[in-house]
């Protein structure tokens, strides 16, 4: 497989959201990966079986990608324990490959 740029892994990333092991082979064998909602890393296996321990990711809405140096930062919607929460992930990539991730989760609001 040719080495992705990051605007087609970014791109990737959503295309292969509802498939976490298409979705894993995205990262780099020692990706971590941080959550807000708990304040904890946790490494790729680990991420890949709680996605599997929940069914799998929810669908997405109002997807969206930004490059930055370094990587890109994703922001999607879905709905989450009855919720629709709002997903911001500041992803960092190297050599075609993410290597680090920190998700924030937010509940949407109508204002």
């Amino acid at each position: 497989m040719p080495t992705l740029t990051t605007a087609e892994l970014a791109q990737a990333w959503f295309d292969t959201l509802s498939d976490s092991r298409a979705h894993a082979a995205l990262c780099s064998e020692d990706c971590t990966i941080w959550h807000s909602f708990d304040d904890k890393t946790i490494g790729l296996q680990a991420a890949v079986a709680a996605v599997a321990d929940h069914g799998g990711h929810p669908p997405k809405s109002n997807e969206r990608f930004t490059l930055m140096d370094g990587g890109f930062v994703v922001q999607y919607s879905a709905p989450l324990r009855g919720k629709t929460v709002h997903i911001c992930a500041v992803i960092r990539a190297e050599n075609g490959k993410v290597t680090s991730i920190e998700e924030y989760i937010g509940p949407e609001y109508d204002l």
